[in-house]
């Protein structure tokens, strides 16, 4: 392999069914700030692909597509429910197609319950996936994740609040940080939706208890999340005002912790390239694809809960 390695970003094209950004310039302009490492390839194979997890047929069609084509790796920004109700037997298909030991994607239904070619699964076998999520960045979560790990054996208690639209992805990595602080997957215990939100109970593999309050509404989404245990855990991302951190609280005093100072983007590009040379980071990314699959399936009971929403549709709103 050359010392670079080829990143291929699809070409933006205009959405038949209404204007849309183009919500991959900035991995374009990213491969530019990674001169030693990526270089701007012209189709998916033998390269690292970037998904776009919104874009119209569903981010599992595009996985799909990427796998078939040969791709090294793929980067699938922000995976999302454009609907749940025909997203939800693909979750379905595609959580349980995930190895939990293959380090590996195993299986991306083209559609809700679409099978997948004997040719994708072979390339799927050896083809590191990445997610990159807007509300759960990675350098924040590794961050908060590295002062936590050795000061406490698990969280006792976790409250997650969140205001925005289901679509923008808030409500999917709210979900995602009370994984990520009880350290293990959640299951639903209770719903009760509302016309503006929800309220629901989930706990943990091992017991913790996890609450959770949603107000949905058209402003600009974020999130709170806190765990109290050994030590005290607080997260806040905020769009509206661009702020995202974390605070730990232990009998070792107070830690800051930031998303660092490298572009989201940039950094999953550089991630993704890392996952193509060391095979020994593949592990991780299975995790990391199985875990969003998992907040995917709880955000999909969660709406499911809900009544119907008086005067529009909010899922509209994650594409203003």
């Amino acid at each position: 392999m050359s010392a670079r390695v080829p990143v291929f970003v699809p070409p933006f094209e205009r959405d038949a069914a209404g204007p849309r950004d183009d919500v991959l310039a900035a991995y374009r302009a990213a491969i530019e700030t990674l001169p030693l490492s990526a270089e701007a390839a012209g189709g998916a194979e033998g390269a690292v692909v970037v998904v776009d997890g919104r874009a119209t047929g569903g981010w599992a069609a595009g996985l799909d597509a990427a796998l078939a084509a040969g791709a090294l790796g793929v980067v699938v920004d922000e995976v999302v429910l454009l609907d749940a109700d025909a997203d939800a037997d693909a979750v379905a298909d595609a959580s349980a197609g995930v190895g939990a030991n293959s380090g590996t994607h195993m299986r991306a239904g083209a559609g809700a319950g679409a099978p997948m070619s004997a040719g994708v699964a072979s390339a799927a076998g050896c083809v590191p996936v990445l997610v990159a999520r807007r509300f759960l960045p990675r350098g924040l979560a590794d961050g908060v994740g590295a002062l936590v790990g050795p000061l406490t054996d698990g969280a006792r208690l976790v409250t997650v609040e969140v205001g925005g639209a289901a679509s923008s992805g808030v409500l999917r990595d709210a979900l995602g940080w009370a994984r990520v602080l009880t350290g293990s997957q959640l299951t639903l215990t209770a719903v009760r939706g509302e016309p503006r939100g929800a309220t629901a109970l989930a706990e943990s593999e091992p017991g913790t208890p996890v609450t959770l309050s949603w107000r949905r509404s058209s402003g600009p989404p974020w999130l709170r999340v806190s765990a109290l245990g050994a030590s005290e855990v607080e997260v806040i991302v905020d769009a509206g005002t661009g702020h995202a951190s974390g605070v730990v609280r232990s009998a070792h005093g107070e830690q800051l912790v930031g998303s660092g100072y490298e572009d989201r983007v940039r950094g999953e590009l550089r991630r993704a390239i890392e996952a193509v040379r060391v095979s020994e980071l593949r592990g991780d990314i299975s995790a990391e694809l199985s875990g969003v699959l998992a907040d995917l399936e709880l955000q999909r009971q969660i709406e499911a809960g809900l009544p119907p929403q008086r005067g529009g549709d909010e899922r509209l709103a994650g594409h203003l």
